[in-house]
């Protein structure tokens, strides 16, 4: 082997380690053991494929790495998408030193142009991941349309390598590759953000109904109650003469049958668990107070035993309030899925608020017979029939869009516990 071929081999190893590295950094759910293990196995065969099919070796790696993002995340459109953003950001991170040599008239060495082209890929990776992937790509459906972007860009990276192969083509595409390339590259991610743009605004949209909802449930239980009390204080005149009659009469028997058939049962109202509830009410901000009353309100009419306590007054949290919601109405909503399958079921809600920090803690009874709490945090697990439900791989990409807030979950004697920390921005 001589030297060339050697400095080609090392070059080759080097760039495949680089996509295999960008496509973990991207997603974090890839850095495993596992995953560096299916990283050198995926280079040594990239290496013997490169030197046999050359560049239709790199068709075969974008799908390998495809199927090992797949394996990870068992979503077809995340399994799309990370490989193929990877591999637009390497060519396009390539083609861009290439065509700054082109137009300012360089001939650097092939050495050099593979460490310029690698940290220039390194830091599109890095923007890409801080500025767009943490804050932007935190619902499925963005992942689609990105996804099906970053694959027909790839896609027609590799039509134009295979009619490259073709002489009577070549001549056609020599002039225009790199320049097309790049252009393409440029207008999918403007359309790619166009579309994201768009379907963001219709989902914040349906977060805001879904906040009205919560806020009509609330106004209705609230209405309930209230009419439950006039009617109550309606009534309490006439419950006061019909006492009074009995007693100026010396009724004894009759007084005992009046107060258990008729009295006796009032007493229910003032019983309802919604009253022990009262200090909800320091909590002050709208929308976090409207999902947890119409969460709580639906649990009490299905017979589980609720108790809330706030003992603070809260009235500012550090994070947007529609990711707080989400997350609340997702951990509440598995409360109850989960009170619904067991005995005395009982949901306790403690709300702490500590100068500028907020802590939310959950408490619910269980089975006993849970899955792992690392099998319930798997991307699309559920315990629901027909995967209904949400798992908690939802719960933990909300959390990440926030730096300062963190999420502990645990299982200790038949009670599932989830305690959101929200810590405070020193301004």
């Amino acid at each position: 082997m001589n030297l060339n071929t050697l400095e080609s081999l090392l070059i080759v190893i080097v760039q495949t380690a680089c996509i295999f590295f960008v496509t973990s950094f991207l997603d974090t759910y890839l850095k495993s053991w596992y995953y560096v293990i299916m990283s050198i196995i995926g280079i040594v065969c990239y290496m013997a494929l490169y030197f046999v099919i050359n560049v239709f070796a790199t068709i075969v790696l974008w799908i390998g790495l495809c199927m090992i993002t797949f394996y990870f995340r068992r979503n077809i459109y995340t399994a799309l998408f990370i490989p193929s953003v990877t591999f637009c950001l390497y060519i396009f991170s390539d083609y861009l030193i290439n065509f700054s040599y082109s137009i300012l008239h360089l001939d650097l060495s092939i050495r050099l142009t593979v460490i310029l082209g690698t940290s220039l890929f390194f830091l599109f990776a890095y923007i890409f991941k801080t500025w767009l992937l943490e804050k932007c790509y935190k619902d499925l459906l963005t992942i689609k349309i990105s996804g099906v972007i970053a694959t027909a860009t790839i896609l027609v990276y590799f039509s134009l390598l295979v009619m490259e192969r073709f002489s009577n083509l070549r001549a056609y595409l020599m002039d225009a590759h790199e320049l097309f390339v790049i252009l393409y590259g440029l207008l999918s991610t403007v359309l790619c953000f166009s579309f994201i743009f768009i379907k963001r605004t219709e989902y914040e949209n349906k977060e805001q109904k879904r906040q009205m909802n919560y806020l009509i449930e609330y106004s209705e239980q609230a209405e309930k109650n209230y009419l439950e009390i006039l009617k109550f204080k309606h009534d309490y005149k006439n419950i006061l003469i019909s006492l009074e009659e009995y007693i100026e009469s010396e009724d004894l028997s009759g007084l005992k049958d009046y107060f258990r058939n008729s009295i006796k049962a009032t007493g229910t109202i003032f019983d309802q668990e919604i009253f022990k509830m009262s200090s909800i009410s320091n909590i002050k901000i709208r929308e976090i107070k409207s999902v947890i009353l119409s969460k709580l309100y639906m649990a009490h009419q299905e017979g589980i035993h609720v108790n809330i306590s706030v003992p603070k007054v809260v009235e500012k949290i550090e994070m947007p309030t529609m990711v707080l919601v989400r997350m609340l109405g997702i951990i509440l909503d598995n409360a109850i899925e989960a009170s619904r399958e067991i005995e005395q079921p009982e949901i306790e809600i403690a709300i702490v608020a500590d100068h500028k920090d907020c802590t939310f803690m959950l408490i619910n009874k269980c089975k006993s017979n849970l899955p792992k709490l690392h099998d319930l945090k798997k991307p699309n697990f559920t315990t629901k029939p027909g995967n209904s439900g949400i798992g908690l791989a939802n719960l933990d990409d909300l959390v990440k869009l926030n730096t300062n807030v963190f999420l502990d979950t645990k299982i200790q004697s038949d009670k599932f516990i989830q305690i959101i920390t929200i810590c405070g921005v020193e301004g």
